[in-house]
């Protein structure tokens, strides 16, 4: 988003930094189990993702690149969110780039197996090196030189909440939430963070190597063309997100 707000005139950085992992996991139908231990083993197959262009169809196409294969060579079929337990069960797909709490659904289940875990730092450093920065909070250059201060009472209550999830754990976050978002399963909901807690941040803090990883990412997967070029330092700003850190180590 940085990168292309860019070249539409706007100048954003990112000040928070909320994952250090993407997060996503490609999975694959339990009936393929023993015959697909490498992404290679994709070729012919049906993979789903959310939707064309999203982060889904990037990874995937890096996984698929990075495995000697190429789009061409799989059959990507958009299923959205949501979706993807049933059109695994249904057949739809043979292997899908999965989201939790969906992801978790479909392992407990036996439904699937995982292939690439994004949510581990083991795979995402084979696949795309560590740290690699993926979702975070945005605002414009202008918005940090007229008004800072409004800047800092967001980041502000982000970096606490960072701090929070570094001492505590994932049932202890679910019991922090109301009914509305955890729904009426909490040790479900508790199992789907824990399977997401690596990829959280725990500092909110981003580094340049972070940002490189997500760059070269985007360039190779073809999503952002060029996007290696850009200096990474450019792209964020952890002032705000420092400031808060020194206060609270004072």
């Amino acid at each position: 988003h940085v990168l292309v707000a860019r070249d539409r005139g706007v100048d954003l950085k990112v000040v928070v930094g909320l994952t250090t992992l993407p997060g996503l996991t490609l999975v694959v139908h339990s009936d393929r189990l023993g015959a697909v231990t490498h992404p290679a083993d994709l070729r012919g197959l049906r993979i789903g993702i959310t939707s064309p262009g999203s982060a889904t169809d990037q990874l995937l196409t890096l996984i698929l690149k990075r495995s000697g294969l190429s789009r061409a060579d799989v059959e990507i079929v958009p299923i959205g969110s949501d979706g993807m337990p049933d059109a695994l069960a249904s057949g739809d797909v043979d292997a899908a780039m999965a989201l939790d709490p969906w992801t978790d659904e479909v392992l407990d289940s036996g439904l699937a197996f995982v292939l690439v875990d994004l949510t581990t730092e083991a795979d995402t450093s084979d696949w795309l090196g560590v740290p690699y920065a993926f979702v975070g909070a945005l605002t414009s250059q202008q918005t940090i030189v007229e008004r800072p201060e409004i800047v800092q009472r967001v980041v502000n209550t982000l970096v606490h909440t960072c701090a929070v999830l570094n001492h505590s754990n994932p049932a202890a976050v679910t019991a922090l939430l109301p009914r509305e978002v955890v729904g009426d399963d909490a040790s479900a909901y508790a199992a789907s963070v824990g399977h997401y807690w690596a990829a959280l941040s725990k500092d909110c803090k981003v580094s340049v190597e972070g940002v490189s990883n997500f760059l070269t990412a985007q360039a190779e997967s073809g999503a952002i063309p060029g996007a290696s070029e850009a200096d990474p330092s450019s792209l964020f700003d952890m002032t705000f997100v420092n400031r808060v850190h020194v206060n609270l180590r004072g």
